[in-house]
Order: C-alpha cells, then structure tokens, then sequence
C-alpha cells in the first residue's frame, strides 16, 4: 500500500496588508534588519540605507496603502504620497509571494 502526503498552506486572505503593516512598523521602530524580511531580496533592497526620517516617511505610506488589484500571486497596492515640494502623488507597489508563502514587496 502505498500513501501519498500532500502539504497545504492557509493564511488569511488579509495576508498581504498584514505584511505591509509589520514592514511598516518594523521601519517606524527603526528595525531595518526585520523591515528586510518584507522585502524581495535584491541588490536594489536599500531599506537598510534608510535615514531615520525617510523609514518613518515610508512607514507612513505603507500604512496608507490600499490595495487596487488581485491577479493570481500579484497583489497591487497603491499610496498618496506626499513629495518634499509639497505636491501629492500616487505610489504604487507590488507584492509577491515568497518561498515560504509571506508576502513581500517587490516593487514600488
């Protein structure tokens, strides 16, 4: 006789505004090793190089992040960002899901 297991992954469907929320807190709180944990590994990955103001601007955008689009394993955020001249612009990033099933930021 022969059994076959097979692995099956829940998380909730909130799971990547969870993830945008624990970046944005691990940046507000100045923890740039865990804000990287959110964050698509690559040689443009620079949350590390933040100023302590510019995490708390992002925290901020990233809290204020609304999802706009659903499409398979992309999930699209966008954000009303405030540039230092004072003008409002939209910031829009994406998330993926990772290895282990965490959603991380792709791009922004």
């Amino acid at each position: 006789m022969l059994f076959r297991s097979m692995s099956v992954f829940f998380q909730a469907a909130d799971a990547p505004q969870q993830a945008i929320v624990a970046l944005a807190q691990s940046l507000a709180s100045g923890n740039t090793a865990l804000a990287l944990n959110y964050v698509v590994p690559s040689e443009y990955s620079t949350v590390n190089t933040l100023t302590p103001q510019a995490a708390t601007v992002l925290a901020s955008m990233l809290k204020s992040a609304v999802l706009a689009s659903s499409q398979n394993d992309l999930r699209v955020f966008r954000s009303p960002f405030v540039t230092p001249y004072g003008r409002t612009t939209t910031v829009e990033l994406t998330m993926v899901p990772g290895p282990t099933g965490q959603w991380l930021i792709n791009s922004w």
